[in-house]
């Protein structure tokens, strides 16, 4: 991983640990241990409707008018 991963909200003094396949690890200066658990698996794109998606967006900024 590159770069740190964002801090849970309101716990802006926690610091970077480790991050890996299971997770994140952050601590803070009191000895608070958070880890955050990754999904247990990559969410599916559905082609179809992401090109579907593509196809209506293009058509709305393109201002054309349905045809009648």
């Amino acid at each position: 991983m590159t770069e740190e991963p964002e801090r849970p909200y309101g716990r802006d003094d926690l610091a970077y640990v480790r991050g890996g396949k299971a997770g994140t690890c952050l601590r803070g200066r009191d000895g608070l241990e958070v880890r955050l658990a990754a999904p247990e698996r990559e969410a599916p794109v559905e082609r179809e409707r992401l090109s579907l998606v593509g196809v209506l967006v293009a058509f709305l900024a393109s201002g054309a008018e349905p045809r009648q």
